[in-house]
């Protein structure tokens, strides 16, 4: 009878360090997923960081007067928040329309445009355009992007 109590204390125990050990292994296996998680957000991260501290430091933007108040802007031309390159997108046109030209800048022996797109919502119809992205230019402003 002694025999059969120290065979189930001894099951009763090793049943009870298996349940730790696999618990154990679940709890090392989801700290693992976590840190490689962390690690490629921490990359994102860091490479965005990279990616704004590569400003100039003279940063200088020459404004100038506008002498063109309309112009074609190609199809897959890309509308920008700021007049650089690095700058975030704020759409990509995916048609060629005709724009009005609101501003004219230079900035890192480019010259920029800020425009007024013809659309019917005031979210993101506004932005720079670099003058390599247009395909004409006008004097004149139309009536249809009045």
């Amino acid at each position: 009878m002694n025999f059969i109590l120290f065979l189930l204390f001894i099951l009763l125990v090793g049943g009870g360090m298996f349940f730790l050990i696999s618990s154990y292994e679940q709890k090392l296996s989801n700290l693992h997923h976590q840190l490689v998680v962390s690690k490629n957000q921490l990359s994102k991260l860091q490479k965005e960081y990279k990616d704004l501290t590569s400003f100039k430091k003279d940063f200088s933007i020459k404004f100038i007067n506008v002498d063109k108040h309309s112009g074609i802007v190609a199809k897959d031309s890309l509308l920008y928040l700021s007049p650089t390159n690095l700058s975030p997108i704020l759409q990509k046109l995916n048609i060629a329309m005709e724009v009005r030209i609101l501003d004219k800048v230079l900035y890192d022996n480019d010259v920029w445009y800020y425009v007024a797109l013809p659309i019917d919502t005031d979210i993101n119809s506004r932005g720079w355009v670099l003058e390599s992205c247009f395909s004409n230019f006008s004097h004149e402003i139309t009536d249809i992007i009045r």
